[in-house]
């Protein structure tokens, strides 16, 4: 376990362990329990998943959860999100949110969007037309999602 990372208390959305500061003061952050934030994670899953190719190699379907995984490769941190989000999700639906609640909640969203914005690894998992190909589209999501990193979250809780 990493610095301020609990194990996950179960369920299908990350428990309080995702949180990066370790402290638990957390006035003025934003919670599922706003509208706004269950928006914007619906927004970022319809983006991850527009023409995505849910038949893989015509062998088996897949979900936009396996692209996320592909962060576990990037850094020990990374690994560490992806792990205690197979942990927590018992779906790849769930997985995912607990992906984008964690990376919300740690203020790392952006990083972790842009590395998994390599075109050659797009053009393998999405469908011709889809957003995420469109290098305009790409660039205007990276900037929202960094955006929020000023933001501070305390989802999962």
């Amino acid at each position: 376990q990493g610095a301020g990372l609990g194990r996950p208390s179960g369920g299908c959305t990350p428990s309080a362990g995702y949180h990066r500061s370790g402290d638990f003061d957390h006035s003025g952050r934003l919670s599922e329990a706003d509208p706004e934030v269950d928006s914007l994670c619906s927004a970022l899953e319809s983006i991850l998943g527009h023409k995505f190719k849910t038949r893989q190699f015509m062998l088996f379907s897949v979900h936009p959860w396996s692209l996320l995984e592909h962060a576990e490769n990037r850094s020990a941190e990374s690994a560490l999100v992806v792990s205690l989000a197979r942990t927590v999700g018992g779906t790849d639906a769930a997985r995912q949110r607990a992906w984008l609640y964690a990376h919300l909640n740690r203020g790392s969203l952006g990083p972790e969007i842009e590395a998994l914005l390599d075109p050659a690894l797009l053009e393998l998992m999405y469908q011709r037309g889809a957003l995420l190909l469109r290098p305009a589209a790409r660039g205007a999501v990276l900037e929202q999602v960094t955006a929020l990193e000023g933001m501070g979250f305390q989802l999962g809780r």
